[in-house]
This record gives C-alpha cells, sequence and structure tokens, in this order.
C-alpha cells in the first residue's frame, strides 16, 4: 500500500512551499508535523500542525500516522530534514521534509 501512495505523489523526501500549499488546496490527507520547540511553535506554527519536538521524537513515535504522508517542518527546513533521516533509520518511510520550513510558508503567504 505505501509503495501506491508514494507513486502518486510528484515530490520524493522533500517538498517545497508551493508543493505545500497545493498539497493543502487539494484536500489531501497528511500529518504535519511542527519539529521545532514549544516556544517556537507557541509564538506561530502552521495551522492544523502537531509539535513534536526534535529531541523529543523518538518518545513521541506513536503519535505518528505511518497510514498517511508525514510532512515535516521547521523554522528554515535543517531540523526537519534530521527528524526525517531519523525516522527514516526507524523504518517510517512516507516522511517528507518541507524545505525552507515556517519562514518559507509566512513569506509566500504574506506574499499573496
Amino acid at each position: 500500500m505505501e509503495d501506491k501512495q508514494s507513486s502518486k505523489h510528484q515530490w520524493n523526501d522533500q517538498m517545497n512551499i508551493i508543493e505545500f500549499i497545493n498539497m493543502i488546496k487539494s484536500k489531501q490527507l497528511f500529518q504535519l508535523i511542527d519539529v521545532r520547540n514549544q516556544e517556537e511553535y507557541e509564538n506561530d506554527h502552521i495551522e492544523n500542525s502537531m509539535l513534536i519536538p526534535l529531541d523529543r521524537l523518538d518518545n513521541q513515535l506513536h503519535l505518528l500516522d505511518v497510514a498517511i504522508p508525514i510532512v515535516l517542518y521547521c523554522r528554515s527546513g535543517k531540523r526537519s530534514q534530521m527528524a526525517q533521516e531519523y525516522l527514516k533509520s526507524k523504518g517510517v518511510s512516507n516522511v517528507i521534509n518541507l524545505v525552507g520550513g515556517i519562514d518559507a510558508y509566512n513569506k509566500e503567504i504574506k506574499e499573496k
């Protein structure tokens, strides 16, 4: 089943902001995970995201829905890439890093 899902996507391990916004507009089912810290999340976060800080990811793996794509983001994309690499090492394959993170998202939203 995972192979069928991943073959429908035009992205692999990385997704840019335009692809992410299109994913939202198409109402595709996915889980959005913010891997920043609590304070960063409280300051600003993408709607409908769940906070799982990078340093707590190992203890909160049970919160991930591995049956659907998991989109990870942070401020710029570096921590989310580390989270993605960690999850892949744990056998979670349907994980996508949002390139540019919330900074790129906010820039794109404000330009519209």
